[in-house]
């Protein structure tokens, strides 16, 4: 069964040393089941927090890195902390994803117990970074009045925290915002990147070389329940003047995903 305790926090003083991600790494993101498939031959792989340690121990055996998957901006009703939030802090239906709702990432002061224990989780349990998802927030239909600076203000926390855990940390969409966390965050993980024409904005993290880990999903078939999604071997590969991305075919249907490669100028 997967672990569901969790670490009161940590007496923190700041880790001076984490994982960066270079390019080159494949990396397998595989999430919406408990179940992983640990065979997959990628260097990288992303899984939710609360897989099982044997899990997570046999991938750092087979010398893989792991990044803990948690979301940061929602609140989910499947979650072992489902009910340490406030009613205040939980705002509008994530819309078309049953079971969730946003938060008010305004009110850090009452969210960080949650999510700091969520950190010290994922450092106990071997982790060598963080996907904070919806981290992109203010531009949606929350429920509170939430600004740039608040996501901004947000973003900044999560990463101080997670460097303070030892832990590398990846921007999780949020274009707009990588002029002021590219030399913050470790690396980034954007969805749907042609699709919303993020290809500009993501540039600042190919030219500082750092990673960036792009999956193409289409959000409808994102996170659906119960179903394995398992993405195959992603690759990044750094060229003098182009840089190679790993790209989903999402004509496919969901148990068919397949991985194929899309160069960009």
């Amino acid at each position: 069964m997967p672990s569901t305790s969790q670490p009161s926090t940590f007496d923190l003083t700041p880790e001076t040393n984490w994982w960066h991600p270079t390019a080159g790494l494949t990396w397998q993101w595989q999430i919406g089941d408990l179940d992983i498939d640990t065979s997959i031959e990628a260097d990288v792989y992303d899984i939710d927090l609360y897989v099982d340690q044997a899990i997570i121990d046999e991938l750092h055996a087979k010398g893989r890195k792991v990044i803990c998957y948690i979301s940061v901006g929602s609140w989910e009703d499947w979650r072992p902390d489902k009910d340490q939030f406030p009613a205040e802090v939980l705002g509008k239906d994530y819309d078309g994803w049953p079971g969730e709702k946003w938060l008010d990432i305004r009110a850090i002061d009452k969210l960080a117990p949650i999510m700091l224990a969520r950190l010290d989780l994922c450092k106990a349990k071997g982790f060598d970074a963080l996907e904070p998802d919806n981290m992109e927030i203010y531009t949606n239909d929350t429920g509170f009045p939430l600004t740039y600076e608040d996501q901004l203000k947000f973003a900044l926390w999560l990463a101080d925290e997670a460097h303070k855990r030892g832990l590398a940390i990846g921007q999780k969409n949020a274009s707009d915002q990588v002029s002021q966390l590219v030399d913050v965050y470790d690396f980034a993980i954007t969805e749907d990147y042609f699709y919303y024409n993020e290809a500009e904005s993501m540039l600042p993290y190919i030219q500082s070389r750092q990673t960036r880990l792009r999956r193409r999903i289409h959000r409808p078939a994102r996170r659906l329940r119960g179903v394995l999604r398992k993405i195959k071997t992603t690759q990044l590969q750094h060229h003098p003047q182009k840089t190679w991305l790993g790209c989903v075919d999402t004509n496919l249907p969901i148990n068919q995903l397949q991985v194929r490669l899309q160069v960009e100028s």
